[in-house]
């Protein structure tokens, strides 16, 4: 116990540190500095412009590639002999998928009958986080303190401790014992056809190994020093419950043999991507029993999602940029903190993100011109009616005269005398 306890006050001891570093930057060396951002603002501006007229063409085209493919593939129910009829078309298959070998890890001796065999490896390391806090000073001047902080925590890729600011007493070690590494087998057979390589490539439903065993490393192994933690994880260090830097934890995945679905033209005994009219690639591989039209469905909502990610990139990074075109305006502000701050936290983020609205909505509705006519026509004259009704409403109540509250009251006095006033 005694020993137990000095190793957990030990760990608590070298877990985590930090260190504050505080730098100062005058007026003069902020603005020159700022300058840079009307160089680069106007190029992440063009550039977020290419990206979000690209990005509205990519979509209407991966909708017609779908389209065209809901209309010509056809749905193969008995697989278990080839179609020579079924030559180079798009076909839809649903059957088990069964690999003629099974799979091993050579390092491990790890052995599955499934399609995908992957190890995954985990180094314990210094890893080094950062925050930091910049208040101005009056004449524009800055201070910045940046706390960094030293964490031990696992991590599946290797930690380069030379790039840390305080190297010192958090070195990692310079390369990982054992490398993660995913292997498939070489001939799956799916009925009468067997799995191309690029519908093994997007079979990526991996699950993890329930149990391994220490008796299957080989003599003569790298791991031959291994423990094992539970039923399936090997384990390289002193103690798991109190881990050091430079331990190292291996597990395993796999993707299981068994049903799969699969859309892909037919290519002699295997497959291959569907090639469409506008030069698109269409081939699909679920798990289960999927549909034609499901599968269709679910690449639909992909599009859709993908199409609205790129939309929102393409708007912070033209709203980033025309912020950084008027950074030299809050840091010329700055030499009297008070103006500076409020151009910095309410001006100048108001202004950006109107125009960014403005900018990146004309570039859509203009790609939607261009790449849907008849829908961009239709929405344009939509938003011009809008448009035109807010104008003439806002018109109206401009002309309209302003009466006062006596004026008002004599003129319903005036009403009730004469009986001309309707309830």
């Amino acid at each position: 116990l005694a020993i137990l306890f000095h190793k957990f006050l030990s760990s608590l001891s070298c877990i985590m540190d930090s260190y504050t570093v505080t730098t100062r930057q005058g007026w003069g060396g902020r603005l020159g500095g700022s300058t840079k951002g009307v160089c680069c603002g106007p190029i992440m501006m063009i550039i977020a412009c290419v990206l979000l007229f690209w990005n509205e063409g990519r979509a209407v085209a991966r909708y017609k590639d779908l389209q065209e493919s809901a209309n010509l593939v056809m749905s193969i129910d008995d697989i278990s002999s080839l179609n020579s009829d079924m030559e180079g078309k798009l076909v839809h298959m649903t059957g088990d998928a069964v690999p003629d070998t099974d799979l091993q890890d050579s390092i491990f001796g790890v052995i599955t009958d499934g399609l995908k065999l992957r190890r995954d490896v985990q180094m314990y390391q210094w890893v080094e986080t950062s925050s930091s806090k910049t208040a101005k000073n009056t004449g524009g001047s800055t201070k910045t303190v940046t706390k960094y902080t030293y964490n031990q925590a696992w991590r599946d890729t290797l930690v380069h401790s030379n790039n840390f600011n305080q190297p010192r007493g958090h070195t990692n070690p310079s390369y990982m014992e054992f490398e993660k590494t995913a292997v498939s087998a070489s001939t799956v057979n799916f009925g009468a056809h067997s799995l191309s390589s690029g519908i093994m490539n997007a079979m990526n439903w991996f699950t993890s190994m329930e149990s391994v065993s220490l008796e299957s490393i080989p003599q003569g192994s790298s791991a031959e020093n291994a423990k094992l933690v539970g039923n399936n994880v090997f384990y390289f260090g002193d103690d798991p419950a109190y881990p050091t830097i430079g331990d190292t934890k291996v597990t395993f995945d796999y993707v299981p043999s068994g049903t799969v679905s699969l859309m892909a033209v037919q290519t002699g005994d295997t497959f291959s991507p569907y090639t469409t009219s506008r030069g698109g690639s269409v081939m699909f591989v679920r798990k289960g029993i999927v549909s034609a039209e499901d599968m269709l469905l679910q690449a639909e909502q992909d599009n859709e999602m993908f199409t609205w990610v790129l939309r929102i990139v393409g708007f912070f990074l033209m709203y980033f940029g025309f912020s950084a075109v008027l950074q030299p305006l809050i840091v010329f502000a700055d030499f009297f903190p008070l103006i500076g701050n409020i151009l910095a936290e309410g001006v100048v983020p108001c202004l950006a993100f109107v125009v960014t609205s403005a900018i990146a909505s004309l570039v859509v509705a203009i790609s939607w011109l261009y790449y849907r006519p008849l829908l961009g026509v239709a929405l344009l004259l939509v938003s011009s009616g809008l448009s035109y009704f807010i104008y003439k409403h806002a018109k109206e109540n401009q002309e309209s005269p302003i009466v006062s509250n006596s004026e008002r009251y004599e003129m319903v006095k005036t009403q009730v005398v004469t009986g001309s006033f309707d309830a």
